[in-house]
Protein backbone atom coordinates (compact mmCIF):
# COMPACT_ATOMS: atom_id res chain seq x y z
CA UNK A 1 0.00 0.00 0.00
CA UNK A 2 1.99 3.03 -1.30
CA UNK A 3 2.18 5.81 1.32
CA UNK A 4 0.18 9.16 1.56
CA UNK A 5 3.50 11.14 1.12
CA UNK A 6 3.67 9.40 -2.32
CA UNK A 7 0.65 9.61 -3.32
CA UNK A 8 0.98 13.39 -3.03
CA UNK A 9 4.79 14.27 -3.91
CA UNK A 10 5.49 10.77 -6.07
CA UNK A 11 4.15 9.14 -9.23
CA UNK A 12 0.45 9.27 -8.78
CA UNK A 13 0.21 13.07 -9.65
CA UNK A 14 2.95 12.74 -12.62
CA UNK A 15 0.83 10.57 -14.02
CA UNK A 16 -2.40 12.37 -13.94
CA UNK A 17 -0.41 15.16 -15.44
CA UNK A 18 0.58 12.93 -18.24
CA UNK A 19 -2.92 11.76 -18.73
CA UNK A 20 -4.33 15.40 -18.69
CA UNK A 21 -1.85 15.51 -20.93
CA UNK A 22 -2.84 13.31 -23.56
CA UNK A 23 -6.58 13.85 -22.62
CA UNK A 24 -5.69 18.01 -24.00
CA UNK A 25 -4.38 16.19 -27.16
CA UNK A 26 -7.00 13.86 -27.51
CA UNK A 27 -9.72 16.83 -27.21
CA UNK A 28 -7.81 19.00 -30.00
CA UNK A 29 -7.61 16.19 -32.06
CA UNK A 30 -11.83 16.00 -31.98
CA UNK A 31 -11.56 20.07 -32.43
CA UNK A 32 -9.42 19.41 -35.13
CA UNK A 33 -12.19 17.06 -36.98
CA UNK A 34 -14.73 19.62 -36.18
CA UNK A 35 -13.10 21.79 -38.02
CA UNK A 36 -12.41 19.55 -41.04
CA UNK A 37 -16.21 18.45 -41.01
CA UNK A 38 -16.87 22.61 -41.19
CA UNK A 39 -14.43 22.81 -43.68
CA UNK A 40 -15.85 19.76 -45.50
CA UNK A 41 -19.59 20.66 -45.56
CA UNK A 42 -18.58 24.37 -46.58
CA UNK A 43 -16.74 22.92 -50.02
CA UNK A 44 -19.24 20.84 -50.53
CA UNK A 45 -21.97 23.94 -50.02
CA UNK A 46 -19.81 25.96 -52.82
CA UNK A 47 -19.36 23.40 -55.14
CA UNK A 48 -23.33 22.42 -55.21
CA UNK A 49 -23.64 26.51 -55.61
CA UNK A 50 -21.52 26.63 -58.55
CA UNK A 51 -22.74 23.45 -60.18
CA UNK A 52 -26.55 24.39 -59.79
CA UNK A 53 -27.42 21.31 -57.50
CA UNK A 54 -30.76 21.85 -55.93
CA UNK A 55 -30.75 22.20 -52.05
CA UNK A 56 -26.56 22.81 -51.64
CA UNK A 57 -27.25 23.53 -48.08
CA UNK A 58 -28.75 20.69 -47.44
CA UNK A 59 -26.48 18.73 -49.18
CA UNK A 60 -23.62 20.22 -47.47
CA UNK A 61 -24.69 19.62 -44.19
CA UNK A 62 -24.88 15.93 -44.83
CA UNK A 63 -21.74 15.88 -46.13
CA UNK A 64 -19.84 18.20 -43.29
CA UNK A 65 -21.68 15.73 -40.48
CA UNK A 66 -21.14 12.50 -42.01
CA UNK A 67 -17.44 13.98 -42.62
CA UNK A 68 -16.39 12.82 -38.85
CA UNK A 69 -16.66 9.32 -40.04
CA UNK A 70 -13.69 8.42 -41.90
CA UNK A 71 -13.53 7.40 -44.93
CA UNK A 72 -16.92 6.03 -44.85
CA UNK A 73 -18.64 9.61 -44.20
CA UNK A 74 -17.98 11.38 -47.52
CA UNK A 75 -18.98 8.20 -49.47
CA UNK A 76 -22.70 8.20 -47.62
CA UNK A 77 -22.80 11.36 -48.01
CA UNK A 78 -22.01 11.32 -51.84
CA UNK A 79 -25.45 8.84 -52.35
CA UNK A 80 -27.76 11.68 -51.66
CA UNK A 81 -25.92 14.26 -53.52
CA UNK A 82 -25.67 12.01 -56.43
CA UNK A 83 -29.20 10.96 -56.26
CA UNK A 84 -30.45 15.00 -56.47
CA UNK A 85 -28.03 15.36 -59.32
CA UNK A 86 -29.28 12.21 -61.22
CA UNK A 87 -33.29 13.47 -59.80
CA UNK A 88 -33.33 17.10 -60.71
CA UNK A 89 -30.31 17.92 -63.00
CA UNK A 90 -28.50 20.98 -62.78
CA UNK A 91 -29.70 24.68 -63.12
CA UNK A 92 -26.35 26.12 -64.15
CA UNK A 93 -24.69 23.86 -66.76
CA UNK A 94 -26.47 22.55 -70.00
CA UNK A 95 -25.96 18.29 -69.60
CA UNK A 96 -27.92 15.18 -68.88
CA UNK A 97 -28.70 14.35 -65.35
CA UNK A 98 -26.53 11.47 -65.42
CA UNK A 99 -23.56 13.57 -67.00
CA UNK A 100 -24.34 16.45 -64.21
CA UNK A 101 -24.24 13.30 -61.42
CA UNK A 102 -21.05 12.20 -62.65
CA UNK A 103 -19.94 15.61 -62.37
CA UNK A 104 -20.76 16.09 -58.80
CA UNK A 105 -19.54 12.76 -58.19
CA UNK A 106 -15.93 14.19 -59.43
CA UNK A 107 -16.48 17.15 -57.36
CA UNK A 108 -16.75 15.32 -54.31
CA UNK A 109 -13.84 12.87 -54.95
CA UNK A 110 -11.93 16.48 -55.58
CA UNK A 111 -13.15 17.57 -52.45
CA UNK A 112 -12.30 14.63 -49.77
CA UNK A 113 -9.03 14.06 -51.98
CA UNK A 114 -8.12 17.98 -51.24
CA UNK A 115 -9.28 17.70 -47.57
CA UNK A 116 -7.97 14.46 -46.82
CA UNK A 117 -4.66 14.80 -48.11
CA UNK A 118 -3.63 18.60 -47.33
CA UNK A 119 -6.07 20.17 -45.18
CA UNK A 120 -6.34 17.69 -42.56
CA UNK A 121 -2.16 16.79 -42.05
CA UNK A 122 -1.70 20.77 -41.95
CA UNK A 123 -4.44 21.23 -39.38
CA UNK A 124 -4.15 18.60 -36.80
CA UNK A 125 -0.35 19.24 -37.75
CA UNK A 126 -0.58 22.50 -35.93
CA UNK A 127 -2.65 21.60 -33.50
CA UNK A 128 -1.18 18.57 -32.47
CA UNK A 129 2.96 19.81 -33.28
CA UNK A 130 3.33 16.44 -35.96
CA UNK A 131 4.71 17.11 -38.94
CA UNK A 132 1.81 16.75 -42.07
CA UNK A 133 3.88 14.12 -43.62
CA UNK A 134 3.92 12.20 -40.32
CA UNK A 135 0.07 12.37 -40.14
CA UNK A 136 -0.43 11.63 -43.56
CA UNK A 137 1.51 8.07 -43.16
CA UNK A 138 0.15 7.83 -39.74
CA UNK A 139 -3.42 7.62 -41.14
CA UNK A 140 -1.87 5.17 -44.00
CA UNK A 141 -0.53 3.23 -41.53
CA UNK A 142 -3.95 2.90 -39.57
CA UNK A 143 -5.97 2.41 -42.89
CA UNK A 144 -3.75 -0.19 -43.47
CA UNK A 145 -3.42 -1.95 -39.67
CA UNK A 146 -7.21 -1.24 -38.98
CA UNK A 147 -9.27 0.04 -41.75
CA UNK A 148 -11.81 3.03 -40.77
CA UNK A 149 -11.19 2.71 -36.72
CA UNK A 150 -7.41 2.85 -37.27
CA UNK A 151 -7.41 5.61 -39.72
CA UNK A 152 -9.63 7.59 -37.04
CA UNK A 153 -7.55 6.75 -33.90
CA UNK A 154 -3.98 7.26 -35.98
CA UNK A 155 -3.24 10.60 -35.08
CA UNK A 156 -4.19 10.69 -31.17
CA UNK A 157 -2.58 7.13 -30.71
CA UNK A 158 0.81 8.44 -32.17
CA UNK A 159 0.41 11.53 -30.29
CA UNK A 160 -0.42 9.85 -27.25
CA UNK A 161 2.78 7.62 -27.60
CA UNK A 162 4.79 10.58 -28.38
CA UNK A 163 3.77 12.12 -24.64
CA UNK A 164 4.34 9.04 -23.41
CA UNK A 165 8.21 8.64 -24.99
CA UNK A 166 9.03 12.29 -24.25
CA UNK A 167 7.64 11.30 -20.62
CA UNK A 168 9.84 8.12 -20.10
CA UNK A 169 12.48 9.75 -21.91
CA UNK A 170 12.86 12.50 -19.31
CA UNK A 171 12.28 10.17 -16.54
CA UNK A 172 15.50 8.09 -17.51
CA UNK A 173 17.66 10.93 -17.72
CA UNK A 174 16.57 12.18 -14.77
CA UNK A 175 15.08 15.28 -15.90
CA UNK A 176 11.58 17.05 -14.57
CA UNK A 177 8.85 14.68 -16.52
CA UNK A 178 7.34 17.41 -18.44
CA UNK A 179 9.30 20.14 -20.19
CA UNK A 180 7.49 23.00 -18.62
CA UNK A 181 9.05 21.73 -14.88
CA UNK A 182 12.68 22.81 -15.89
CA UNK A 183 12.49 26.71 -15.17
Amino acid sequence: MPSAGRRRGGRRPEVVRLIGRIGGLWWAYVKGQMVLALITGSMVWILGIGVGLSWPLAIGLIAGILDVIPTLGQFIALVPAVGVALWRGSSVLPVENWAFALIVLAGFLLIQQVVSLFIAPQLLGRRLDIPPLLALVAVLVGAVAANVVGAYLAIPVLVAAREILAYARRKARGLPPFPEDEA
